[in-house]
């Protein structure tokens, strides 16, 4: 039998083997009990910093997002704010289980600029800023800038972790100011 309860402020890992007798009936339980407070304690911390970070995230404009391009050449998003709504349109766990998706918004002219800038970044671990035309789930054209600091796992994975803006205000408000010169 395994047991965890908290008793007086402690958290306790309590496990017990019953012993029986001939009869099957039992006699004795052996047990072991193991204070876990300080495990208890560390994951009740980790668990408020994730919510924190969390709120802290989802005030943020546009997207927040961890980008993985895994050995195997798979690409996965382990972490995409909630901001994708508002700036692509896709909820983040769309995203989530069909990575390529983020990948299709960019548009088509911009797609091999983009990718190129990708494979820079990771061969030499660098950041990498980019503006881009892109396509919402609904269909509008939008602009986006794209930032993110790369880095190497253990595993030989290559890690972004970066910000998508919309940026297209500011490019509309560009046009006008080149029209009006």
């Amino acid at each position: 039998v395994y047991y965890e309860a908290a008793v007086a402020s402690r958290w306790w890992q309590v496990t017990l083997v019953p012993r029986t007798d001939a009869g099957g009936r039992v006699t004795q339980l052996l047990g072991v009990a193991i204070d876990i407070s300080a495990r208890k304690t560390a994951e009740h911390r980790l668990s408020e910093a994730e919510k924190q970070f969390e709120t802290i995230v989802g005030n943020l404009p546009g997207l927040v997002y961890r980008r993985v391009l895994h050995p195997d050449g798979t690409i996965t998003y382990p972490f995409i704010s909630p901001g994708v709504e508002a700036v692509f349109g896709y909820h983040p766990e769309e995203l989530r289980r069909e990575p390529e998706r983020l990948l299709a918004t960019i548009a088509p002219e911009d797609r091999s600029r983009f990718e190129a800038e990708i494979a820079r970044s990771a061969r030499d671990l660098s950041k990498y800023d980019i503006e881009l035309g892109a396509t919402k789930a609904n269909g509008e054209r939008i602009w986006v800038r794209s930032t993110a600091q790369t880095s190497a796992a253990p595993d030989g994975s290559i890690i972004w972790d970066g910000v998508i803006l919309d940026i297209s205000d500011r490019k509309a408000a560009q046009a006008e100011a080149e029209k009006a010169s």
